[in-house]
């Protein structure tokens, strides 16, 4: 089993939780310092659902979202 996940969009902080339950000897202002890489600079646009698509998936995937702490 996998006791942990970590997020992209809490990856700096995931990275810190790892590191110290790992017991890992790092600077960790120096992690949180790092820049962004490779983040995209196209806008973010909406994803135009199809309604029933939307439906079809949301429940398909359910067990994932809520295990994985994206169900609202």
């Amino acid at each position: 089993g996998i006791s942990y996940i970590g997020k992209q969009e809490s990856l700096t902080d995931d990275l810190v939780h790892v590191l110290k339950h790992l017991n890992i000897n790092f600077d960790e202002q120096q992690v949180r310092d790092m820049k962004p890489q490779n983040v995209s600079r196209a806008p973010k646009a909406p994803i135009a659902w199809d309604p029933a698509l939307k439906s079809q998936v949301e429940r398909l995937e359910y067990a994932g979202l809520v295990r994985y702490g994206y169900a609202q």
